[in-house]
């Protein structure tokens, strides 16, 4: 990654962070006003990566092959059963150690 593409992302990162920030974290942002509580500011980065996951998805629209035109679901083109695993662990290994 060359220093254009870090510049690039720090501007673009910067600009999405900014308005929920001010959202949650001003005395006049309107979430503020309604009484939100905001632990480490897990809520602003929560509710961006939600929102722009949900945009990706829009965009990206459903996978090309998986939905058949009578309105079926083709089942021979689900996840992969490995990766679900793997992530299943990981997030299993993280929850055990914070106890």
């Amino acid at each position: 990654m060359g220093p254009v593409f870090l510049q690039a992302f720090s501007f673009v990162n910067t600009l999405v962070y900014c308005v929920p920030a001010h959202w949650i974290w001003a005395n006049n942002g309107f979430l503020y006003q309604m009484g939100c509580v905001d632990i480490a500011g897990s809520g602003g980065v929560h509710l961006v990566g939600g929102t722009s996951g949900l945009v990706a998805t829009v965009m990206l629209g459903p996978r090309i092959g998986k939905f058949r035109p009578d309105d079926r679901v083709d089942l021979s083109q689900s996840g992969n059963p490995t990766n679900c695993l793997v992530g299943m662990f990981m997030l299993w290994s993280v929850t055990l150690a914070t106890l």
